[in-house]
């Protein structure tokens, strides 16, 4: 929904950032529910992986392929948190640039919470 927002007013960039700080804070929870299950996971990894013939693997093997998916993910979680945060930090030097005073922080709350309610509902 962020990305579909194009900056142009003070109304959008307050927008678009509550929307991608959402974004973050979904990410930062999404990483301690994937670590609560990979504590699990490494209990028992021969259980994790099984052959095509219904075997599974070696813990040692197991414990490989485990890795392996598990770098994945950081990599592409890591690229994921890196890019929320650069988007945040050109648009605050985007919004710095035109910023305008005249907005209260009622204003600022009543943006947040019409457009996030439209955004939901869209």
């Amino acid at each position: 929904m962020a990305n579909g927002i194009t900056p142009q007013k003070a109304e959008d960039f307050i927008t678009r950032r509550w929307l991608i700080m959402m974004s973050r804070a979904s990410l930062i929870a999404l990483e301690k529910r994937v670590m609560d299950m990979v504590r699990v996971l490494y209990m028992n990894p021969s259980k994790c992986f099984s052959r095509k013939n219904g075997k599974n693997y070696t813990k040692s093997e197991a414990v490989i392929m485990l890795d392996n998916k598990l770098e994945q993910l950081g990599v592409n979680y890591q690229r994921q948190y890196d890019l929320l945060k650069g988007v945040l930090a050109s648009d605050k030097k985007k919004y710095d640039k035109m910023k305008s005073s005249d907005l209260t922080d009622r204003d600022v709350f009543e943006i947040l919470v019409s457009k996030g309610i439209e955004c939901l509902f869209q």
